[in-house]
């Protein structure tokens, strides 16, 4: 994490510590976070192995306490299931962003829990030593660089966690698997025009890492108009369907309910599951790789009047649209002049209305730099 010096016209490193919240976010609603205005105490680091010295601060906080940083507001509820399998995740990693995600599990919750604790670890571990390998750092790289190699650091982390979970699940029997969006939300990219993120700040843009395995969603509101992030994970998708069948796997259709599934047969028994991708899920992955926690991974730049993201499990996408979700949130927040906790609260609620019947888990990331559209009179 760093700013920009006003005065001086460069930018200054914060250390670990130097920052009130310790480079948390959101520590709360005043956070620091892309565009908010700090004052500091401006040090010289030494650092032996560095030329030349770092300009660096310390005692960094906002100026104005109130100005509205990352601010989220989650819900779930086990809806019509005997257990709630959902799980969310929230978690600030150092030097990469501040990520935020849903891990839908089925058939238990050993890989849903697994998964939930393990992936944030990984990933700035992957990224971490991605970045020991860089000759000159990661302040050498390019934007589009930077940009593989935060994608390939999360490629590894999804498949990485994927592998420690099945090890563990050979040895002790487990059969049950999870789903997982994540979005990493990374800050101060060059911006290839004028224009930052951020109205009013030239610190660059900010993007959103969007890794996706399963039928979790995550989409972004724009003014008004939901963007969607990511795309389920479908065994009836062509291109999901044309991989299981390469596998040795098959897709099949229930007339009753209307939902396809990856199926393969164990002796006298056949094995389903309604989701192309998952980690977890031993017995659709050997011998045969039905099933795959590879995940697909887009990176969004962010624009000055995206003020949501919000992400939820299939429980939420099976009974609203995209469009559904943004107007709920944006009624709720806008409207009604609610938090991100109120809005998570209502697209529950709205679900379960709607007839869902699974879990229902939602996560409102509420960007503070950008305000809502007003209500129109």
């Amino acid at each position: 994490m760093g700013i920009v010096d006003s005065d001086a016209g460069h930018e200054l490193f914060i250390p670990v510590g130097g920052a009130l919240n310790r480079n948390l976010v959101p520590p709360l609603p005043g956070g620091l976070m892309h565009g908010t205005r700090v004052e500091f105490t401006p040090v010289t680091l030494q650092d032996p192995d560095r030329r030349p010295s770092r300009h660096a601060c310390v005692d960094v906080v906002p100026i104005d306490p109130t100005q509205p940083g990352l601010e989220c507001g989650v819900e779930t509820r086990i809806g019509g299931r005997a257990a709630n399998e959902d799980r969310l995740m929230a978690n600030d990693l150092y030097d990469l962003g501040f990520l935020s995600g849903i891990c839908d599990g089925h058939g238990g919750i050993n890989c849903v829990d697994y998964v939930c604790q393990r992936l944030p670890t990984a990933l700035h571990g992957c990224y971490a030593h991605r970045a020991s390998e860089l000759k000159h750092g990661v302040a050498s790289l390019t934007t589009a660089q930077e940009e593989t190699i935060i994608t390939a650091a999360l490629r590894d982390a999804f498949n990485q966690t994927d592998q420690e979970f099945l090890e563990t699940a050979k040895s002790e029997g487990l059969r049950d698997g999870s789903t997982a969006i994540v979005v990493l939300l990374a800050h101060g990219f060059e911006a290839p025009t004028t224009q930052s993120s951020v109205p009013g700040c030239k610190g660059g843009v900010a993007k959103l890492f969007v890794a996706n395995c399963g039928d979790c969603r995550a989409i972004l509101i724009r003014g008004r108009k939901a963007k969607r992030l990511s795309e389920d994970h479908k065994p009836e998708r062509p291109d999901e369907t044309l991989r299981i069948k390469k596998a040795g796997g098959i897709v099949i259709h229930d007339e009753h309910t209307g939902i396809h599934r990856v199926a393969r047969k164990k002796g006298m028994q056949r094995l389903f599951l309604s989701t192309s991708r998952a980690f977890g899920d031993l017995e659709l992955k050997e011998p045969w790789k039905l099933v795959t926690a590879e995940p697909e991974i887009v990176v969004h730049e962010l624009e000055q009047d995206d003020w949501a993201v919000v992400l939820g499990c299939d429980g939420v996408w099976g009974v609203l649209t995209d469009q559904n979700v943004a107007d709920i949130v944006w009624r709720a927040m806008s409207f009604s002049g609610q938090g991100p906790v109120e809005a998570a609260q209502e697209v529950a609620a709205r679900a379960e209305a709607a007839g869902s019947t699974d879990n229902v888990t939602v996560l409102v990331m509420r960007l503070g730099w950008a305000q809502p559209p007003a209500r129109m009179m």
